[in-house]
C-alpha cells in the first residue's frame, strides 16, 4: 500500500523491480489517489485499476465503459471474454 508519507515506497520499488526480473509487467491494485498514480508513473509501472480510473462494475457495464471512454490496453475492440478484459491498464 502506498501512503502519502511515502513509508511504503521502497516496498513497491522492490516489487515491481522483482516483476521486470522475472519478465512480468505489473498492474497496481487499490490506485485510490493521483499521487499513488504519479508514483507509480515514476516506478514505471505498467498499469492500475481502483476508484481513481472508475468504480467497481458488472461485465456488461464495463464493456459500455470501455467502448465509451477507448483503452490503449485493451488491443481489440471486442470484449466478450474476461481475458480480453484483463488487459486493461
Amino acid at each position: 500500500m502506498i501512503d502519502s508519507e511515502g513509508n511504503n515506497d521502497e516496498i513497491v520499488r522492490a516489487i515491481i523491480n522483482l516483476a521486470r526480473t522475472l519478465g512480468l509487467k505489473v498492474v497496481a491494485e487499490g490506485v485510490e489517489t493521483e499521487e499513488q498514480r504519479d508514483l507509480l508513473t515514476r516506478l514505471e509501472c505498467e498499469g492500475g485499476q481502483g476508484f481513481l480510473f472508475a468504480k467497481p462494475m458488472q461485465f456488461a457495464e464495463l464493456k459500455t465503459f470501455l467502448s465509451a471512454n477507448g483503452n490503449p490496453g485493451v488491443t481489440s475492440p471486442q470484449f466478450d471474454d474476461i481475458s480480453t478484459i484483463s488487459l486493461v491498464h
